[in-house]
Parts: structure tokens; C-alpha cells; sequence
């Protein structure tokens, strides 16, 4: 049975934008969780359940980074078998609080109940009741509203990591793609002290990685790392065999 990543211990992912069974269960076969990406990638709900049958098939957790924090949206991932959800734009713990109530099963929360595939269409409905009755959940920090609100959404007790969307809080912060600006250093140290101090996973995001930028982030503190993704991986590969 695949278990969602302890807060606090360290586990690798990475990222999946190409509608692709083959190509999920090629990195599922490398990383202890793929995030299936239904706001940037090309891929759609009927996709979905067919990429976390694939992901979950190698022993890799399956989670879906929604289009926005939408629960009806995040509710469709876990019945398609997905484990959790990324949440892009978190703009408040209020915010927060009351998605994780509407996608938590009752009596913690008020999801819906029914028979899907992720619980084998009823076959195992009380084995995923006891083992998803509360779903792994990562709000994202990518604005100057997520970064004040980060330490209130960390107090909830219901995010099990923050993740830094890189990109879109460089933005934020006024220097597009500047991960070693001032800025963006301070964002760090600050999501890193909010995560320690409440036991949750700090995590990013490393869109183009090395080995140097995996060890550096590592060494900074970070628990929750999404590697890459396969369409940055592709095109990696294809520049390295097409050099001269």
C-alpha cells in the first residue's frame, strides 16, 4: 500500500504535463510521487484516471495540481485515485481551511461519499475510507498574499507540506525567474522557519534541475522536492543528443 510522505522526511517527486500512461509509469518508476499537472500540462479530467492508475501502478504516490483551489476540482483528482492535491494561488488560511473541510469525508469534513475508481467502485470502499479519509494536501505560496498568510494556513494542522511555485512568486516579488534575488532568499527562509516551527514539509519546486540545485535545496532544509518534469526532461534530452 502506498503511503503519502511523513511531514518532516525527506521525498522526491517530480512533475507531469504530457497526457501519457507510458510516461507517467516512466517517472512513477524514479520518484516516490508524480504531481499530475491539470493546470499547465495538457491533460484533462478523462486523462486523469488513467495517469494515476499508471503513476500508482510503479509504487509512486499519485496527486493532481488542480487548476485552481477549487474543491469540486480536488474532489474529482481523489475519486480519479489521486492521493492528494497541489493547490496552486493559496491566498488565505480561511481559504484553505474550508477546501480541506469540503474534501475531507465525514466526520471530519463533508465530502461527498460514493463509489469511484480510486475505491475499486465500492469493492474497497472501507479499506479507502480508513486510508484516504483525509487526503494529502500542499497549498502552494506564489504571491505576496500566500506569503503572509503562510504561518496561518501552516497553524490549521491540515496542509502537510508549503510548496514554493518558484516562478510565479518570483513574479510576485518583481523579478521574474531571479531565484538568488534578496527577494526571493527571504521567501525561502521565511517558508522555511514557518515549516519547521510547525512540523509540516517545506517544499519546491525545481523546475530545471542539476544535481547541484538538488543537493543545494536539500541542504537548505527542504523536505518536499518535485524534480523536474517530463516535458523539461524531454527537451533536456533532446538539446543534449542534438549537440554537435
Amino acid at each position: 500500500m502506498i503511503k503519502p510522505p511523513h511531514r518532516g522526511i525527506f521525498s522526491l517527486g517530480s512533475w507531469l504535463q504530457i497526457p501519457s500512461p507510458d510516461v507517467a509509469e516512466i517517472l512513477a518508476c524514479q520518484f516516490d510521487w508524480i504531481v499530475i499537472d491539470l493546470e499547465h500540462g495538457a491533460i484533462d479530467r478523462r486523462d486523469l484516471t488513467d495517469l494515476a492508475r499508471s503513476v500508482e501502478s510503479r509504487g509512486s504516490m499519485p496527486l493532481a495540481r488542480v487548476m485552481e483551489a477549487n474543491p469540486s476540482l480536488v474532489r474529482q483528482a481523489l475519486d480519479a485515485g489521486c492521493y492528494g492535491a497541489v493547490l496552486p494561488h493559496v491566498e488565505s488560511a480561511s481559504e484553505f481551511t474550508a477546501l480541506a473541510s469540503q474534501v475531507t469525508w465525514p466526520p471530519e469534513g463533508t465530502r461527498s461519499i460514493g463509489f469511484f475508481r480510486a475505491n475499486g467502485f465500492g469493492r474497497e470502499f472501507h479499506q479507502y475510507a480508513e486510508r484516504l479519509k483525509r487526503p494529502y494536501l500542499v497549498p502552494m505560496i506564489e504571491s505576496l498574499g500566500g506569503l503572509s498568510a503562510m504561518e496561518d494556513i501552516a497553524m490549521s494542522g491540515l496542509a502537510d507540506a508549503l510548496l514554493i511555485g518558484p516562478y510565479d512568486l518570483s513574479a510576485a516579488l518583481g523579478e521574474v525567474g531571479a531565484f538568488d534575488s534578496p527577494g526571493f532568499t527571504e521567501a525561502e527562509e521565511r517558508l522555511l522557519r514557518v515549516c519547521n516551527k510547525h512540523a509540516i514539509s517545506a517544499g519546491i519546486h525545481i523546475v530545471e534541475p542539476t544535481p547541484e540545485s538538488l543537493r543545494r535545496r536539500i541542504d537548505q532544509g527542504y523536505k518536499l522536492i518535485a524534480s523536474g518534469m517530463d516535458s523539461v526532461f524531454l527537451r533536456q534530452g533532446a538539446e543534449a543528443a542534438g549537440t554537435q
